[in-house]
């Protein structure tokens, strides 16, 4: 594979077990940290404790790899955080950079129309620049009510996978010039990417195809 970075590579596998924690619920792994780290809610969300064990200590550090790569696509809109998550599907922008407006709407599941999986025009308004309004807009919605998914748009299959994770790693940190804007240095670290060849036009489409309503 080419790794020559060890720290890189080694936070690439460690995210790997992230990954495990938060689509495999029924193995073995999760029963054990989930009943002691997070029994009520997510490794993503589990907070640090000062007498955790080392493995505990290595996942948690690689939990941010995770939260670079990873995008949520949207099923019932609870448990996405309209604020906090990366959820656009765009592989340049994908988490909001509206100004958070005067408002208590926090979760992507309030922005429809009550009682459907349709996005209320009005709310979008409320909430976002008009062009990231529209782009709200174009996301497609499950309509039976699967629960959000995250999926890593690095792959073709939406899987986690070590070499894209790794290569992720390596181009952020080739695009850590000092930038007056996070927002241009995002496009310039996915743009690195992209010329990597680790995608192929249209994958991020053909993932979103596969998952939405994938269990209908």
């Amino acid at each position: 594979m080419g790794f020559w970075d060890l720290q890189k590579f080694n936070n690439a596998m460690l995210a790997k077990q992230v990954w495990r924690l938060i689509h495999q619920k029924e193995t073995l792994l999760f029963k054990v940290f989930s009943a002691k780290y997070f029994p009520n809610g997510s490794v993503l969300d589990a907070p640090t404790h000062p007498k955790c064990s080392y493995a505990w200590r290595s996942i948690l550090q690689a939990r941010d790899v995770i939260n670079k790569g990873a995008i949520w696509r949207v099923g019932n809109g609870e448990l996405i955080d309209i604020w906090r998550h990366r959820w656009l599907p765009d592989l340049h922008y994908s988490k909001i950079i509206s100004p958070r407006a005067n408002t208590s709407v926090i979760r992507v599941c309030e922005l429809f129309v009550p009682h459907t999986k349709i996005w209320d025009p009005g709310k979008l308004a409320l909430c976002f620049l008009p062009w990231e309004a529209k782009k709200v807009s174009q996301i497609q919605v499950c309509s039976d009510g699967e629960e959000d998914v995250l999926i890593w748009p690095l792959t073709a299959n939406g899987e986690y996978s070590v070499r894209s994770a790794y290569h992720l790693l390596v181009a952020a940190e080739e695009c850590l010039a000092p930038s007056s804007s996070s927002l241009v240095h995002n496009h310039t670290v996915w743009k690195q990417i992209w010329k990597m060849s680790l995608i192929k036009s249209g994958i991020l489409s053909g993932v979103q195809q596969k998952i939405l309503c994938l269990r209908r």
